[in-house]
């Protein structure tokens, strides 16, 4: 089988097990079990704590015993986490089926693009057609759980998600990689997990990588939650909101879609028009200026990200690469947290303008590091340090 028959297979599994109509309809689900909205949310914020400290060690484990073996395993957990969230259970229940649904989607996060770089004849591209898919994914996903629910209810829907996601195991079974390029390592878990740390640490660009994730990644993962606050900050309609964070994430989609057609764009140049549009959001601080520079942003973030993904494939250790790329998710869960309580104070205290001016500057700042050391990340032929 030729290697575009491979990403092939791999886009369809990629399609069907990042169907999660949870993302749409978690929080009004759990208030129609019977819980509060405080409790929904609680739940929701466990839910990212879990993923937070499950990260890494997912992507070590599939260093350890295999990236498609691990994919393949976080496909059956998800199934066995969608069926266990459709029961109608007390809070712990519900508390239990997210921890499961957390390890289950640590075990897809890292490892994915590890086996992406396996079959993959130009990883830069194909990682940004993937991100593109993902995205675009996550918005039909939103559009159809909403649908689903209105035409079959609750536990029906999320009956209908495992199902689908289950599809996904399918096209998983019929990847050809080298036994070689999939072997499981004979370190021990430690050691990998340690080795990924020292591949970050000891390469310059890799680390400069790595804060270009932390704080794009973190603001990307946050803009969806600014733009949930539309309705605080300017009176915005909740449909109206709804449609904005769908229309981002096409426009994330697109973003990506655009870089994997010119995989030469540099991170300097979207993270300079980042920064603009973050400042002139500060600056005039009204409803049209915020969505629409929002909008806008959500195209560089598409296409950061899948920059950012490029380099990492070129940067990192095919023994720790799903580590690597765990680490990477760990770096943007940690900063989206600290980062949103930013917000939520400046939004609560009338000083979300101030917020947004200061954020730009740190982008600002940013791009002058990315711009100093363009020439080195847009080689390849970077001396890997191990």
């Amino acid at each position: 089988m030729s290697k575009i028959s491979n990403l092939s297979k791999f886009y369809v599994f990629s399609f069907f097990s990042f169907i999660y109509f949870w993302i749409a309809i978690s929080v009004p689900y759990l208030i129609f079990r019977g819980l509060s909205p405080k409790e929904a949310l609680g739940l929701i914020a466990l839910y990212n704590l879990f993923s937070l400290f499950l990260e890494y060690p997912t992507g070590v484990i599939g260093d350890k015993f295999g990236h498609t073996k691990a994919l393949a395993l976080s496909i059956i957990i998800n199934v066995i986490a969608t069926i266990f969230l459709a029961q109608n259970m007390l809070y712990g229940g519900y508390a239990i089926a997210l921890l499961i649904y957390a390890f289950g989607n640590g075990l897809s996060s890292g490892n994915d693009m590890a086996v992406l770089n396996k079959i993959s004849s130009n990883v830069k591209r194909d990682s940004a057609n993937y991100n593109s898919l993902i995205e675009s994914t996550f918005f039909v996903s939103s559009i159809v759980g909403g649908l689903l629910v209105f035409w079959f209810g609750y536990q029906l829907t999320l009956y209908i998600n495992g199902i689908l996601i289950l599809i996904g195991y399918i096209p998983l079974l019929f990847l050809q990689i080298d036994k070689d390029k999939d072997e499981v390592s004979p370190e021990n878990i430690f050691s990998i997990a340690r080795a990924g740390f020292k591949n970050i640490l000891e390469n310059p660009l890799l680390r400069l990588v790595m804060i270009v994730v932390a704080l794009v990644g973190g603001l990307g993962f946050s803009v969806k939650n600014i733009t949930n606050s539309f309705g605080v900050l300017y009176g915005v309609p909740i449909t109206i909101i709804g449609t904005l964070i769908g229309v981002s994430a096409l426009l994330r989609a697109f973003g990506a879609k655009v870089y994997s057609h010119n995989t030469k764009i540099t991170l300097s140049n979207p993270i300079l028009l980042l920064a603009g549009m973050i400042l002139l959001i500060g600056i005039f601080n009204n409803v049209w200026v915020t969505a629409g520079m929002i909008l806008i942003s959500n195209i560089m973030f598409g296409m950061i990200g899948s920059i950012i993904d490029g380099h990492i494939h070129e940067l990192s250790n095919d023994k720790v690469r799903a580590s690597v790329f765990s680490f990477k998710r760990l770096v943007i869960r940690l900063i989206v947290s600290g980062y949103l309580m930013i917000i939520g104070y400046g939004i609560e205290n009338n000083t979300f303008n101030v917020v947004m001016i200061g954020t730009a500057l740190v982008f600002f700042l940013l791009w002058f590091l990315t711009l100093k050391n363009i020439k080195e990340l847009s080689s390849n032929k970077i001396n890997l340090p191990y």
